[in-house]
Protein backbone atom coordinates (compact mmCIF):
# COMPACT_ATOMS: atom_id res chain seq x y z
CA UNK A 1 0.00 0.00 0.00
CA UNK A 2 1.23 3.92 -0.45
CA UNK A 3 -0.19 6.74 1.39
CA UNK A 4 0.81 10.35 2.01
CA UNK A 5 1.53 11.21 5.53
CA UNK A 6 3.06 13.47 7.59
CA UNK A 7 5.93 11.93 10.73
CA UNK A 8 3.87 12.58 13.92
CA UNK A 9 6.69 10.44 15.95
CA UNK A 10 9.86 8.84 15.24
CA UNK A 11 12.04 6.97 17.59
CA UNK A 12 14.98 4.66 16.80
CA UNK A 13 15.73 1.29 18.77
CA UNK A 14 17.31 -2.09 18.01
CA UNK A 15 16.48 -5.28 18.78
CA UNK A 16 17.88 -8.84 18.55
CA UNK A 17 16.91 -11.39 15.95
CA UNK A 18 18.28 -14.58 14.80
CA UNK A 19 19.66 -14.65 10.81
CA UNK A 20 18.43 -17.49 9.06
CA UNK A 21 21.31 -17.79 6.60
CA UNK A 22 23.42 -17.78 9.47
CA UNK A 23 21.65 -19.32 12.37
CA UNK A 24 23.83 -16.16 14.15
CA UNK A 25 21.81 -13.34 16.69
CA UNK A 26 22.61 -9.84 15.43
CA UNK A 27 21.24 -6.37 16.25
CA UNK A 28 19.01 -5.13 14.07
CA UNK A 29 18.39 -1.68 13.77
CA UNK A 30 14.60 -0.45 13.60
CA UNK A 31 13.21 3.11 13.90
CA UNK A 32 8.96 3.28 14.77
CA UNK A 33 7.16 5.94 13.35
CA UNK A 34 3.81 7.70 14.02
CA UNK A 35 2.43 9.01 10.98
CA UNK A 36 -0.77 10.48 9.45
CA UNK A 37 -2.65 11.58 6.91
CA UNK A 38 -4.75 14.27 8.92
CA UNK A 39 -7.53 11.65 8.94
CA UNK A 40 -5.85 8.39 10.88
CA UNK A 41 -2.98 7.79 12.82
CA UNK A 42 -0.87 4.78 12.87
CA UNK A 43 2.62 3.03 14.15
CA UNK A 44 4.94 1.38 11.68
CA UNK A 45 8.33 0.26 11.76
CA UNK A 46 10.99 0.44 9.32
CA UNK A 47 13.72 -2.18 9.60
CA UNK A 48 17.75 -3.02 8.31
CA UNK A 49 19.24 -1.50 6.19
CA UNK A 50 16.75 1.11 5.33
CA UNK A 51 16.37 2.06 8.72
CA UNK A 52 20.50 2.38 8.80
CA UNK A 53 19.95 4.59 5.69
CA UNK A 54 17.18 6.69 7.36
CA UNK A 55 18.62 10.04 7.48
CA UNK A 56 15.59 11.54 9.95
CA UNK A 57 12.41 12.96 9.35
CA UNK A 58 12.08 16.46 8.02
CA UNK A 59 8.75 18.54 8.05
CA UNK A 60 6.65 17.81 5.18
CA UNK A 61 4.74 15.33 3.34
CA UNK A 62 5.87 11.46 2.64
CA UNK A 63 5.39 8.74 0.41
CA UNK A 64 5.10 5.76 2.60
CA UNK A 65 4.70 2.62 0.89
CA UNK A 66 4.14 -0.08 3.58
CA UNK A 67 2.77 -3.92 4.39
CA UNK A 68 -0.15 -4.41 6.92
CA UNK A 69 -0.58 -7.64 8.59
CA UNK A 70 -3.27 -8.60 11.08
CA UNK A 71 -1.94 -11.99 13.74
CA UNK A 72 -4.34 -13.56 16.13
CA UNK A 73 -3.42 -15.39 19.09
CA UNK A 74 -5.05 -16.91 22.57
CA UNK A 75 -3.40 -15.69 25.28
CA UNK A 76 -2.47 -17.01 29.05
CA UNK A 77 -6.15 -16.88 29.82
CA UNK A 78 -7.72 -18.27 26.56
CA UNK A 79 -8.72 -14.87 25.15
CA UNK A 80 -8.48 -14.30 21.12
CA UNK A 81 -6.44 -11.75 20.69
CA UNK A 82 -5.33 -9.47 17.34
CA UNK A 83 -2.59 -6.72 16.58
CA UNK A 84 -1.72 -5.12 13.58
CA UNK A 85 1.64 -4.81 12.18
CA UNK A 86 2.89 -2.34 9.34
CA UNK A 87 6.13 -2.67 8.19
CA UNK A 88 7.39 0.55 6.04
CA UNK A 89 9.31 -0.40 3.43
CA UNK A 90 9.87 2.97 2.25
CA UNK A 91 9.73 6.60 3.07
CA UNK A 92 10.05 9.00 0.27
CA UNK A 93 9.99 12.67 0.62
CA UNK A 94 7.68 14.77 -1.75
Amino acid sequence: MERFVKIVNEQERSFVAQNPRTGQTENVKCIGFVLSDNISSFYGELFGKAAEEWKGGETGTYLCEYRMQARQWTDKDGAIRFQNDVRIMELKKM
